[in-house]
């Protein structure tokens, strides 16, 4: 399939649209669904003229984004529904943008990309609503009227509002919840998922989510409490096994910590985070050899990863190779924005933490 998805964008390059259309059809019979497949196809078509056919295909590939930015189809019916249903003035903005396009395929004249209009595109949105709300005897604009139809908004909106169910709401603030952890937005996402948790205890990445938020904010025994909820609940066991390793290496359990690792299938284990937190429990439990190889080879795979640049240095310390724990420190204090200076705090800490008089190095 991949190899088909490469030859096809190659002779499409090279515009030999019809051997790229048959690639993308050999493909398209082994895994249509792909957004990708489909846009490529979108291209090809458009090449030849077929404009009907492409539209169909990039259409498909909006439908079929696994991250849809852009609003699906669903959306855009369901609000030309409720506007007739409900006698609403509709600005039809996305059927505009489709009359003016070129071959009604909406490009680079009205987007700058794949969800933001360039100044044409502005307009045609500006030009859209107002021929909408004139049409529609809006404009003038009246006070009056406007203070009758904000009131009876908001009684519909209370009366929606109240139709919604605990459960139903809680699923909405999980979403939320997810939406800022993956945005980096952990107070916002803490203060969704806790109000999701209220009420829904039967989905996993809801104390999941929770859990790396409390390691975050440096609170093992709670973030530890949460992965352990996530594990009753079940179905998210390799995430909540690498959340329990880090609480236990937050808490300096190491040999607890490479007891969870150790549990987690080598097939379902993700190399460089099993490499990384293995040698950060290795060396909380002594094994400093072995943290430091371990380490190394994190580091080998993903060289900027901060925390294991860190934890690799404190490894040196232990083991008593200043050059490469300084070299490394420089390193992990290049990436975070530290002056090199600190290394003598740095150095004198991990000492005091690992209790290095006596230890296996």
């Amino acid at each position: 399939w991949n190899r088909l998805i490469d030859s096809a964008e190659g002779e499409l390059g090279r515009h030999d649209f019809a051997g790229a259309l048959n690639r993308i059809r050999s493909a398209e019979k082994i895994d249509g669904s792909f957004a990708y497949l489909q846009f490529i196809k979108g291209r090809i078509l458009m090449e030849l003229g077929r404009y009907e056919e492409a539209g169909k295909a990039f259409l498909m590939a909006k439908e079929e984004d696994i991250v849809p930015l852009r609003a699906l189809e669903t959306f855009n019916n369901a609000i030309r529904t409720l506007a007739e249903r409900y006698q609403v003035p509709l600005a039809d903005v996305e059927a505009a943008f489709r009359n003016v396009a070129p071959n009604g395929l909406p490009g680079n004249e009205l987007f700058v990309d794949h969800v933001h209009p360039t100044i044409k595109g502005q307009q045609l949105i500006a030009w859209t609503v107002l021929n909408t709300a004139e049409e529609n005897r809006i404009l003038p604009f009246d006070p009056l009227r406007d203070e009758l139809s904000r009131e009876k908004a908001m009684a519909f909106l209370k009366e929606e509002n109240d139709r919604v169910t605990p459960r139903y709401r809680a699923m909405g603030y999980w979403g939320v919840g997810r939406v800022f952890h993956w945005a980096g937005k952990y107070p916002e996402a803490r203060t969704a998922l806790l109000k999701a948790w209220d009420t829904v205890r039967d989905v996993a990445e809801i104390p999941l989510l929770l859990g790396d938020i409390e390691i975050i904010r440096r609170n093992p025994r709670q973030a530890m409490d949460y992965f352990q909820k996530a594990q009753e609940i079940g179905g998210e066991e390799v995430r909540t096994a690498y959340g329990m390793a880090t609480a236990a290496i937050q808490l300096s359990e190491g040999e607890r910590a490479l007891g969870i690792l150790n549990g987690i299938p080598p097939a379902e284990r993700s190399p460089i985070r099993h490499l990384g937190l293995s040698g950060e429990a290795l060396l909380l439990a002594g094994r400093t050899g072995e943290a430091v190889k371990n380490l190394e080879a994190a580091i080998q795979k993903a060289p900027e990863v901060r925390r294991f640049l860190f934890s690799l240095a404190r490894a040196y310390v232990v083991k008593g190779d200043e050059s490469y724990a300084r070299k490394t420190f420089n390193k992990y204090a290049e990436l975070s924005g530290l002056a090199e200076g600190d290394y003598g705090d740095f150095r004198r800490t991990t000492l005091d933490k690992f209790h290095v008089q006596g230890r296996n190095r």
